[in-house]
């Protein structure tokens, strides 16, 4: 199931074309866009790598790393994900290949990530591997990153 990425749902920030270039932070301010894509990576990770023996842990890791539009959004995914589990026995693991800071305030931001995909059945061993290109938004929760949105480029 080499490209769970594929089957996620397509949500661009709507406000994107209004935002006023003067406001953007990316790259001017090396120790926050560093800092960002620090958490990004690491959510982008944890939130598209699975485990079909871990599902139950899943829902409290997506309660930490995402906001309860982002779940809503996606639970036709992760349903099938869960539903599917049992008989495919699959272990997806996600790496961030490359990231950059696209858009960057004090409490929104939007990197572009490339992913490096990786699944192994438990069925049968077999392995199969793939890359992946999203764009990911963020907002700022207290003092951490949530995954608000993901955007994998299928419209254009």
């Amino acid at each position: 199931m080499v490209g769970v990425l594929a089957g996620v749902l397509v949500s661009a920030p709507a406000a994107a074309a209004q935002r006023d270039t003067r406001d953007n932070i990316a790259v001017v301010d090396q120790k926050a866009t560093a800092d960002l894509l620090e958490r990004a990576d690491s959510v982008i990770e944890q939130v598209f790598s699975y485990s079909y023996e871990k599902l139950a842990e899943r829902d409290q890791l997506l309660a930490e790393l995402t906001t309860e539009e982002f779940r809503e959004e996606q639970d036709a995914l992760f349903a099938q994900i869960e539903a599917e589990a049992p008989t495919r026995q699959l272990t997806v693991t996600c790496t961030v290949a490359e990231s950059a800071a696209q858009w960057l305030t004090e409490d929104e931001a939007d990197v572009l990530v490339f992913l490096d995909q990786k699944s192994v059945s438990g069925v049968d061993g077999q392995e199969s591997a793939a890359g992946a290109m999203l764009l990911a938004s963020f907002e700022l929760s207290g003092r951490e990153w949530l995954l608000t949105a993901i955007d994998t480029f299928e419209d254009r």
